[in-house]
Formats: structure tokens, C-alpha cells, sequence
């Protein structure tokens, strides 16, 4: 059974050799954090940053299809 870690930032279970999570990209902690070194509310801060960061680009996302799609009607409607 291979050693696994949880990723204090995202909180995926990846293995112990990773020297950085493969999905958030943040550096692994060898041991536990300690909560006098970094309290809880900075974990769920990066948690919150992250999904916050997804949401903007699915919004980007839309808008640049929205976007693709309004130009291809004014260069239907021109023709």
C-alpha cells in the first residue's frame, strides 16, 4: 500500500513522493500543518481563492463563446 498525503489546499489525496499537488499546483507539507502556524481560515481562504478563480473563467469562457457568436450573425446578416 503506497503512503498518501492530503493537499492542504485543495484537499485531493495525492502520494507521498509528489513534492507538489498535481491538481492545484500548491507545495506539500511533509507533516501535519500546525494550526500556530498557519490558522485555519488561510486553508479555507485558498479554497474559497481557488473556486473563485474557476468561476471567473467559466464566466470568461461564456463570454468569449457569447462573443464568437455575435460576430458570426453580423457577418451573416452583412452578407
Amino acid at each position: 500500500m503506497k503512503i498518501q498525503n492530503v493537499c492542504c489546499c485543495c484537499g485531493r489525496t495525492i502520494e507521498n513522493s509528489f513534492v507538489y499537488c498535481p491538481w492545484c499546483g500548491k507545495e506539500v507539507m511533509a507533516s501535519k500543518p500546525e494550526t500556530k502556524e498557519k490558522p485555519l481560515y488561510e486553508y479555507i481562504e485558498c479554497i474559497a481563492d481557488d473556486v473563485r478563480e474557476q468561476r471567473i473563467f467559466k464566466i470568461e469562457y461564456s463570454l468569449n463563446q457569447l462573443e464568437n457568436d455575435l460576430s458570426k450573425m453580423l457577418e451573416e446578416c452583412r452578407q
